[in-house]
């Protein structure tokens, strides 16, 4: 029913998407008056007192299809615009005063909340549950929409033009929670720190609410990479909202808790996005690799007559078939909520969201910062460190390959791959013993000695008699001093390929 009444406001128009950014303010009777006594206003303030009781989910619900159906130049229009912000934030703030129950107890207590409040972290009252999915789902919905014309970013967010730095030293995420709070007295700013503070809360929470919050986090950089101009709104997800580096700092320290004595497999269920996602992702690896643009601005389903259906629906002797499936769809949220993500599917997927993030972004800035943060952050304080173990250690190593591998197989990005690869063979992938021209030398060693040598095939048996064949006290010219610059990673990684007791590294993904 709400989304027959926000099609009915339109009056069943069937506008495209240039004649909404054309003629944005061409509507029917509904929407003028919609617009002209800030209907939306006082569906914010009905929802703000929850009453009647429930109130609040079905206003938050209404955006939501209001949003998908509205022509794109109407949203900018402060009418629309501010009472949307104002609903979002009115969520938020009442699913982060909900009361929590934290599970296995994470490190730094419930307080903290290191890796987002929807990390091992589950609400009590089942009212806040279900609002914080239907929350996601209006940032997704909403981004969705804003994506269709690169212009809308400009007219809808009001932007603080670097006001906020943050501290190196400060972890991301606690970065970004502080400057998303010290908008919150503000009803017309920091638009674009609360939506991306609201994302990065619950990327690693269970079910459906962490799916769509990866899928929002996804949109956002699609949507703010679009632009011609798009140095600032690069410059806001990397430096103010640092969305790169909070994954990063995710995958560090969620591959601290992970088992390193034996590989634990990934649970099945654990999926990164939900069955509607239609990204990188779910293209055929071809389509993948080259990185095709899809076109964003076909595939929407045209619009029917409301009116038509809606008589129909009036007509119909049950509407309690849509109540119980709604009753479906809340035990369906409030039974996956209750479940919480292990260390090793949480690990993986901020990977593979990092991955699908460099799939969406054609923007060379992104691409580097996010090759820089991983060479330099995650995979060489904690990938190289682990291959470069002893032989005493020798579990944590064969761990890391597995780890390694899977890794790999779910990479799509050559952006990301190509970073892995750097860290794990080095910048200069040259064979191991590159072919080098004869030089003649001084020969030490008598006719005698040099023809006996001649005669051995085996090169280490030839080095090692030249060795021993040497006066005391002279340089072994034969010494290949290449061999010393071979990058540690790939010598380790090559020399645990020439072990012969069984438990030399599979490294055929590699």
């Amino acid at each position: 029913m709400l989304r027959e009444l926000a099609h009915e406001i339109l009056d069943g128009a069937q506008i495209s998407i240039d004649e909404a950014l054309a003629q944005p303010l061409e509507f029917g009777a509904c929407m003028e008056y919609l617009l002209q006594y800030h209907v939306l206003s006082d569906l914010v303030d009905l929802a703000e007192r929850d009453v009647p009781r429930g109130m609040r989910k079905y206003v938050v619900r209404f955006f939501d299809y209001f949003t998908s159906v509205i022509p794109l130049g109407l949203l900018p229009e402060s009418a629309i615009r501010l009472p949307l912000v104002a609903i979002m934030r009115q969520c938020l703030q009442i699913v982060e005063t909900s009361p929590r129950t934290v599970v296995n107890g994470p490190v730094g207590g419930p307080t903290e909340h290191r890796l987002g409040r929807g990390y091992h972290s589950i609400m009590n009252e089942r009212a806040a549950v279900v609002l914080c999915h239907d929350l996601l789902q209006l940032i997704v919905t909403l981004f969705t929409r804003l994506r269709e014309h690169s212009s809308m970013v400009y007219l809808f967010f009001d932007w603080t033009n670097g006001e906020m730095v943050a501290s190196n030293s400060e972890l991301a995420v606690a970065a970004l929670r502080s400057a998303s709070s010290e908008y919150t007295a503000h009803s017309v700013r920091g638009h674009e720190l609360f939506i991306v503070h609201t994302i990065v809360e619950y990327l690693l929470a269970p079910g459906a609410t962490g799916q769509l919050a990866r899928e929002a986090l996804v949109l956002v950089v699609q949507v703010l990479a679009a632009p011609e101009d798009a140095e600032r709104f690069v410059a806001f997800l990397l430096d103010q909202a640092r969305v790169v580096e909070v994954l990063v700092e995710h995958m560090s320290y969620l591959h601290a808790q992970m088992p390193m004595f034996r590989p634990v497999p990934r649970t099945p269920a654990s999926a990164v996005f939900g069955d509607a996602y239609a990204g990188p992702r779910r293209m055929a690896p071809l389509d993948r690799r080259v990185q095709n643009e899809r076109d964003i601005k076909g595939g929407r389903a045209q619009r029917v007559d409301i009116g038509a259906r809606l008589r129909h629906l009036l007509a119909q002797p049950s509407l309690l078939r849509a109540r119980a499936a709604q009753d479906q769809r809340e035990s369906r949220i409030l039974a996956a909520a209750r479940t919480a993500l292990e260390h090793v599917d949480a690990f993986f997927v901020c990977w593979e969201l990092l991955d699908e993030i460099a799939a969406v972004a054609h923007n060379e800035h992104v691409l580097r910062v996010v090759q820089s943060q991983l060479m330099n952050g995650f995979l060489r304080t904690h990938v190289e460190p682990a291959l470069l173990t002893s032989a005493a250690a020798r579990n944590q190593a064969l761990t890391m390959v597995s780890y390694l591998t899977d890794m790999i197989t779910a990479t799509h990005s050559t952006h990301v791959l190509d970073a892995l690869f750097v860290v794990l063979l080095g910048p200069d992938l040259t064979p191991e013993r590159a072919p080098q021209p004869t030089v003649e030398r001084p020969s030490m060693l008598s006719p005698e000695d040099q023809q006996m040598l001649d005669m051995i095939e085996d090169d280490a048996l030839r080095a090692e008699a030249a060795q021993l064949l040497m006066p005391p006290g002279s340089t072994n010219f034969g010494s290949d001093a290449a061999a010393s610059e071979i990058h540690p990673v790939r010598a380790a990684l090559v020399s645990w390929l020439t072990l012969d007791d069984g438990t030399h590294l599979s490294l055929n993904t590699l």
